[in-house]
């Protein structure tokens, strides 16, 4: 169940993530805004010979790079075996690919996993000890389906593995019906033939490997080549960028050290405004609101706090600092140099901010170090930590212990 939870949490938060992106992307005054600013700074550098002869044809560039990009997109997901989106039919192919490749070397050139005692080993791991048939052949289902659609059926991976069947539940149908790897007895009996055995397997998901594992080297180079020309053009868009607007706006992250500057304010939200600051009261307000259901649940030690634990105590803030991926624990440094939280998420309304930016809606989400101290302090009982953190120095037992030792 837990597992089978985060995974589903990990959807979730995908699926909120693109979608709060495409939402953005077709907002009409979001993009008009966008493409005013695009204009204007096309026309800057078109007006400007010297700029124009480094910097115009970027546009052109980047979008033929992409162009390329989208055109192997599809085949290189799709041929990419991954465990959060892929059907465990898939992962046991691929590892009984990787064991027949490997059986075809001398026992002294293989990787230690196929060798000797741990051999068995490896095998005896290719069949999942938790198998659950109905969500795999869910899991199955959606991916045939997506692959029907995206890759189409001249494509020859998806001809082996359907046998030609255009109609979802019929491909599925034929796959289990004339795949071994349905049971964990079958896909034994399969390893511990010899390499031929198992490369020559009729099996429609190894089939499906065979061409997948052959055909993704070169798509993922040739990914890699475009993916770093449009690095390329992008670092001199932004070049460029500088040589128009100069220090007037903030350059674009590239993963180097940087500060944002903001102001911590509230935003519009379902016809009302957010609060900049939230409180432990809102967290119980969810907890008994929801009838203390998930995903409002609260863990035990939370449920009945002590009396001392201060529920009015900021826990939350938002403001209008622009963070990107990766930003998340970075401090947030009031103006006198003090740190009064930590980033860790973005609003919903957040999420276009990769293509645009505006303090209308826009904000980062951070942890009070308020919050935080009142936790540890009087929830927690980790009071030599919360007043290290409050005070900057240790405790003197703590400093008396480090002498003894």
């Amino acid at each position: 169940k837990a597992e089978l939870q985060n995974r589903l949490f990990s959807y979730a938060n995908s699926q909120k993530a693109y979608g709060g992106i495409l939402k953005g992307l077709r907002e009409p005054i979001l993009m008009a805004k966008k493409r005013d600013f695009e204009r204007t700074f096309k026309k800057a550098i078109d007006d400007n010979p010297r700029l124009a002869e480094k910097y115009s044809s970027l546009w052109g560039e980047i979008a033929l790079t992409l162009q390329k990009q989208k055109e192997i997109s599809n085949e290189l997901y799709f041929y990419s075996i991954n465990p959060f989106r892929s059907s465990q039919y898939f992962i046991m192919a691929g590892k009984l690919v990787s064991l027949a490749e490997q059986k075809q070397l001398p026992e002294d050139q293989r990787k230690e996993a196929y060798k000797g005692d741990q051999l068995q080993n490896t095998i005896d791991g290719i069949f999942p000890e938790k198998f659950d048939e109905e969500y795999q052949r869910m899991f199955l289902e959606m991916q045939v389906g997506m692959m029907i659609k995206y890759l189409g059926m001249e494509n020859s991976a998806v001809q082996k593995l359907t046998g030609g069947r255009t109609n979802t539940d019929d491909a599925v149908s034929y796959i289990l019906n004339n795949s071994l790897l349905t049971s964990k007895e079958k896909v034994q009996n399969l390893a511990v033939q010899d390499a031929e055995a198992i490369l020559n397997s009729p099996d429609p998901v190894i089939q499906f490997t065979l061409i997948a594992n052959e055909k993704r080297p070169a798509l993922s180079d040739q990914q890699k080549t475009l993916s770093a020309k449009e690095g390329g053009y992008t670092q001199l868009l932004g070049r460029a960028l500088f040589e128009v607007y100069g220090t007037s706006i903030p350059p674009d992250a590239t993963f180097t050290l940087r500060i944002s500057d903001g102001v911590v304010e509230g935003f519009p939200y379902n016809g009302t405004v957010a609060p900049p600051i939230t409180t432990f009261y809102g967290m119980y307000d969810r907890y008994y609101g929801f009838n203390k259901e998930y995903p409002w649940n609260l863990p035990e030690k939370w449920i009945a706090p002590p009396a001392e634990f201060e529920l009015s105590t900021p826990f939350n803030f938002v403001s209008t600092n622009d963070i990107i991926g990766g930003n998340s624990g970075s401090p947030v440094i009031n103006k006198k140099g003090e740190i009064v939280g930590l980033a860790f998420d973005g609003n919903i309304q957040s999420l276009p901010g990769s293509f645009i930016f505006t303090t209308e809606e826009n904000r980062t989400v951070s942890v009070h170090s308020q919050g935080m101290y009142e936790a540890l302090k009087d929830l927690y009982k980790a009071t030599r930590l919360s007043d290290e953190l409050k005070n900057g120095t240790l405790g003197d037992e703590l400093k008396a212990n480090k002498k003894e030792d």
